[in-house]
């Protein structure tokens, strides 16, 4: 195999101020074309923290980026700060020259030096999982399958049922009151590990999000908000769960079909699809509304989601960061 040419590169930091320049960037390795608002959104007014990253410059282009973004997690019942990889990108003139794995080496120091630990999750593309897992150490705990119902199946399954006429599921579009205090409020997950979704860090990643159309539905049963799910219509038409989350765990057999038949009226979809969730309550909740999985290696929905993290110690908060049976995990978490 033909070695490529040497070149030398420039590794700095990235600064906050000067992120225009990475649009042609984005533009080669994701084929699409982002806004200026879009920097300033993900990678500046994340209320956790602003992005940690390097690029790699050749005669002042730029051939590389890497970067962490701040999130806070339930772990253990405490709150801890752990960070997110996400947009690994290469122009494509300078690939296979280790540019990947040198910027993610200088990034994960400059973590650490800042934090003196660094607990890391991905959901890497095909083109980076090899290095991730592979050259940088990475651990691939879960591939996540997708649960799906078709619309017609699922019409039939609902003539042998009935719902409160107490419960209204309805349209949210901003971070009201009741918003937020269903959010501080809903009962932790049964699974050590999870996301946590406050108002701040909800109302940026939902309501805020520049280019991705999610749509927040409120369950309200005797005029109570006691669950919501946010989901997103997919490039085919599909309409995709990111999140579903209900005030009380025992609550998902009682308000997930309401839910999906909302998503179905209000869209023309004809399958409604989600992570088979790692929360056994919300999985059987799902399942009981007819949901299904693809259980081959091809066809409708057959594609798996990988999950990898990474930790300096290997436990956070005395848990194994590395046991996929810690996390409860839903699209919504992916960056």
């Amino acid at each position: 195999m033909t070695q490529p040419e040497k070149m030398n590169f420039e590794y700095r930091r990235v600064n906050h101020s000067q992120l225009t320049h990475l649009t042609e960037l984005i533009d080669k390795c994701f084929g699409i074309r982002v806004s200026d608002g879009y920097y300033d959104w993900k990678y500046v007014r994340n209320p956790v923290g602003k992005l940690v990253a390097f690029e790699a410059l050749h005669e002042k282009n730029v051939a590389g980026f890497y970067g962490l973004i701040p999130e806070i997690y339930n772990v253990g019942g405490k709150k801890i700060k752990i960070y997110q990889s996400m947009d690994t990108m290469t122009h494509p003139n300078y690939q296979r020259r280790g540019l990947f794995v040198q910027l993610a080496n200088q990034t994960f120091s400059a973590v650490l030096a800042e934090e003196q630990r660094l607990d890391m999750i991905g959901i890497p593309g095909g083109n980076s999982y090899h290095g991730f897992v592979h050259r940088l150490g990475w651990k691939c705990i879960q591939q996540f399958r997708f649960l799906f119902v078709n619309r017609f199946l699922f019409a039939l399954r609902s003539l042998f049922s009935s719902s409160s006429k107490e419960i209204v599921v309805k349209e949210i579009s901003s971070m009201t009151a009741e918003l937020s205090d269903f959010l501080r409020s809903k009962e932790a997950s049964p699974l050590p590990i999870s996301p946590s979704w406050t108002p701040d860090f909800f109302s940026w990643r939902v309501f805020g999000h520049p280019y991705r159309n999610y749509r927040v539905l409120g369950v309200f049963d005797q005029a109570k908000l006691v669950g919501i799910s946010v989901y997103a219509l997919d490039e085919r038409g599909r309409a995709y769960i990111y999140l579903l989350e209900c005030l009380r765990q025992k609550q998902f057999a009682q308000y997930t079909r309401s839910i999906i038949a909302e998503i179905f009226a209000r869209e023309k979809s004809k399958f409604i699809y989600t992570w088979e969730p790692t929360n056994a309550l919300r999985r059987k909740a799902y399942l009981g509304s007819g949901f299904i999985f693809n259980p081959w290696q091809r066809g409708p929905f057959s594609y798996r989601v990988p999950f990898i993290t990474r930790s300096e110690t290997g436990k956070v908060n005395g848990l194994d960061w590395g046991d996929s049976k810690n996390f409860d995990l839903q699209p919504l978490v992916q960056d």
